[in-house]
């Protein structure tokens, strides 16, 4: 599972370096991941904001996640600042997790990697 897991990711992370503004996850030399999911992170430089590229992928019949969620920033803790956590609520604002489980296809997965690319077109 976590061999399929691994070649899935490296698979989206060289199709993620071809594909502005769509940053792939930093894995530090000497660890590994499970890949329990697989984060991306949208910068300033992609034409679409994440809430848009969530909706347009499903739209698109692909299925993702908003990638991060700070409890701060939940309803059952608000007003409990304030908090100046400008790293974790960028992160909140441009994460998404891509479809990423041990059977996934090649196929959906390049399906994927093609509507991340159109998308990526977006004017």
């Amino acid at each position: 599972i976590l061999a399929s897991r691994n070649a899935l990711a490296d698979r989206y992370g060289e199709a993620l370096r071809e594909i502005p503004g769509l940053v792939p996850p930093h894995v530090p030399e000497g660890t590994r991941t499970n890949y329990q999911s697989y984060p991306v992170r949208g910068t300033a430089e992609f034409p679409i904001s994440r809430d848009a590229l969530m909706q347009a992928m499903l739209e698109r019949g692909v299925s993702s996640r908003r990638g991060i969620m700070n409890a701060h920033q939940e309803g059952a803790y608000a007003g409990s600042g304030p908090f100046d956590l400008p790293q974790s609520e960028s992160a909140r604002d441009g994460v998404i997790l891509l479809p990423l489980y041990d059977s996934l296809p090649v196929d959906d997965q390049d399906y994927v990697i093609d509507c991340l690319r159109e998308l990526s077109a977006t004017n």
